[in-house]
């Protein structure tokens, strides 16, 4: 099979290569023969085929306390396959100058949803109908959260851990074995508030990168001038 996926590649030949394989594929020999250049990365799992008290025990007590408050605030969830909220929130994350990141389209977004309906984009909403937090997940053999609202969402409530825990209770329940939260290799900040869960596994995986000339500066000019223009003409 590696072969053979090595082969389209070849055939294919792309300037730009980028590829992030799932934790666990750990055999990329046939990527550093072709001269690949490959990083490792790490993300965090939760083991959900243990007992729902045995995760919950695990958390982070000043965790277990925010939760149990936000169980009686009256937040509700709802999946569905709209992203406009979840689109516009990061797009204004992504406005932040500091943060070396190429903006999503919406076209694309909504493109990635209708294509894979195992995309759910969830919402949490407070007693007055408010945001409280948004993700998007991947529920495929594991339940991953893709992506997210920036943690420092404007609500009262915290959103985006109680969204978390009742995204990791669904998940078991639906017969998941793993959960899975990226982030691991995002700055000390954010991977602390992922950390509180469980504290969750540290799980190695690899990417893999290669670029001709062409493919270089077209990264550079991406990064460098389409993501301000982007930003610029409100085109994301």
């Amino acid at each position: 099979m590696q072969r053979k996926f090595a082969g389209e590649l070849l055939d294919i030949s792309p300037n730009y290569l980028s590829i992030a394989f799932v934790p666990g594929f750990h055999d990329i020999r046939h990527y550093l023969w072709d001269r690949c250049d490959a990083r490792v990365r790490y993300t965090y799992t939760i083991d959900l085929e243990r007992p729902i008290e045995e995760i919950w025990n695990n958390l982070h007590y000043k965790l277990r306390n925010k939760l149990k408050k936000e169980s009686k605030a009256g937040l509700r969830l709802e999946r569905s396959g709209d992203i406009s909220t979840l689109h516009t929130l990061i797009s204004e994350r992504y406005r932040d100058p500091s943060l070396d990141i190429p903006p999503i389209k919406r076209d694309y977004l909504e493109d990635l949803v209708r294509a894979y309906p195992e995309i759910g984009v969830y919402t949490l909403y407070d007693a007055e109908d408010e945001v409280a937090a948004v993700v998007a997940a991947q529920e495929y053999r594991r339940f991953l959260l893709w992506m997210g609202t920036p943690p420092r969402i404007e609500s009262a409530h915290a959103g985006n851990e109680y969204l978390q825990w009742l995204l990791i209770e669904r998940a078991r329940a639906e017969g998941y074995r793993t959960f899975e939260n990226m982030g691991a290799n995002n700055p000390p900040d954010l991977a602390f508030f992922k950390s509180k869960f469980n504290p969750p596994d540290l799980t190695m995986y690899f990417e893999i990168e290669k670029k001709d000339g062409l493919g270089a500066f077209s990264e550079w000019a991406y990064r460098s001038f389409v993501k301000r223009l982007m930003m610029a003409t409100g085109r994301v």
